[in-house]
Parts: C-alpha cells; structure tokens; sequence
C-alpha cells in the first residue's frame, strides 16, 4: 500500500507493500512501475549479470542489489549518473553497461580498492559534500545519484537539492538507527527513542517537506532471517514470496543473495 505524501501526520508510521502495520514507511507517493515490470524484468537483467566483470563481490553488491540499481536506472534513464561509493567497481560497471550513453562521476575516498575501472567514468577521492562538480563539468539537469557509501543521508539528499539532482538511489537504507550505522532515509522517517518519540524529528520535518517520492524495493524472496550485523528483518511483502526450486530454479542467484538484500530505495526531490 503506498500512502500519499499529503495523508502523512508528522507523528505517523506506514504500512508494507502487504497492508500489514509494521510502523515502516516502504512508499510514499507513486512512482511509474508496478510490481508487475519489476516480475517481468527479473529474467532481463540475468544475462547481464552473468556477464559481470567481478565474480566475488564481498562487501559490495550482489544479485539482489544489482538488479534493483539497474531496474531504476532503465525506468529513469538519466542523462548523468554521480556515484558515490565505488568499492570494486561492480556498480559502476553497471551503470556503463545500462546506460552506455550517460555521464558518470564515481566517487570513493579509497580507489585502490577497484577491480573495475570503467574508460568512461570521471573518478575522484573527494567526499561527496565537499566535491566542486563544476570541475567535471556536471549538469543536474536529467541527473540521478546514488548513494552507496554509508554516510548520513540528509545532509547529501540536501546537497543533491542544491545541484539540481532530484532523482536518487540509496543502497544500505537500513529501516532503523542503531549502533555505528549511519543515519538512513528509513531511519529518519521511521525510528522512535525509547519514549517512542521520532528520533529525527527535525530529519524528518525536512525529508517529508522535501520528498516528492520515497519507494523501497521489495525483498524479490521471503526471508526470515536477520540480516546484517545488527540483525535487521525484512518485513514488506516480497515479489515472488516463497523460494521453490521447482518454479524459481532460474532465480536461484537472487534467492541465494537474499542475505545482502540492503533496502535499495528510491527517493525523488521536489
């Protein structure tokens, strides 16, 4: 269920893609694809996976991540991508490949680590809130960022207003504060203090005022299990429900993923 941006109460939390109450906000606003594109472009994007230059990605994205990033940047088509947080370079391999005739700026505090270095992208070691993209000659115009370098997300979101760039794609937006996490979209909208007071309020008030969409992509698989370090459970509906090796035998490289599985979100500005 997708609720309006003007139904929201400063105070309210949503609903999964089921209906079921969880206090998260998976989506806000509409955005122009339904959960039947995203079934149907499962079996597209595999033969450009198997093609992926970086077999072994630890640490970075995998089957599941990947094919949420390249299933938006093919809806979206950008005419420039900046990418923030490169790490081997499978990411940036995948915009090259989805998008052959855009501009990319990659940016990573460390490039010694890439495996892949695309011909095409303008790298640089520059944090992205300090970055002067009129050096590569950038044009917010028909631009999109995406964000995989797990920093605070606000003061990027209003760094990307002050560029022009609307649309954006956070990958780890983990749907709660805590420990060393960085603060993330889904923190900000969703996570409450002890008292359950909102943790971010001023965040918040500012997010809200400023989003004109906000969709987290469906886990493609059920999956019971915490993830990550801090033992983070999926709760929205998945898009194909219950792994079955019968049915979904060509699936498996997704369903075998599904313990990366970050909260890939997409966000557009007002």
């Amino acid at each position: 269920m997708r609720i309006p941006l003007h139904s929201l109460k400063p105070g309210e939390g949503g609903n999964t893609a089921a209906g079921q109450d969880t206090g998260r906000i998976e989506s806000l606003g509409s955005v122009p694809w339904s959960r039947t594109d995203l079934s149907n472009a499962l079996d597209q994007f595999l033969p450009l996976f198997d093609r992926r230059p970086i077999r072994e990605n630890q640490g970075g994205m995998r089957s599941v991540g990947l094919f949420n990033v390249w299933f938006l940047l093919n809806r979206l088509r950008p005419a420039s991508v900046l990418e923030s947080g490169i790490w081997k370079g499978q990411s940036t391999w995948l915009i090259e490949q989805t998008l052959p005739g855009a501009g990319i700026v990659s940016i990573d505090i460390n490039l010694q680590i890439r495996e892949f270095i695309s011909g095409k992208a303008r790298y640089s070691d520059t944090d992205f809130l300090r970055i002067d993209l009129n050096a590569f000659g950038w044009d917010g115009r028909e631009s999109l960022a995406f964000f995989d370098d797990h920093q605070d997300v606000i003061p990027r979101l209003k760094k990307c207003q002050f560029l022009g760039i609307k649309h954006i794609i956070l990958d780890d937006n983990y749907p709660e504060f805590s420990g060393n996490r960085h603060i993330s979209a889904a923190a900000v909208l969703n996570d409450r203090d002890a008292s359950g007071g909102i943790r971010f309020p001023e965040e918040r008030r500012w997010l809200l005022g400023n989003l004109d969409a906000y969709h987290v992509c469906m886990p493609i698989f059920d999956y019971g299990e915490p993830l990550t370090m801090e033992k983070s459970r999926i709760t929205a509906e998945s898009l194909m429900g219950r792994f079955d090796p019968a049915r979904h035998a060509r699936y498996e490289s997704y369903w075998k993923d599904m313990p990366e599985y970050r909260w890939t979100t997409y966000l557009k500005l007002k």
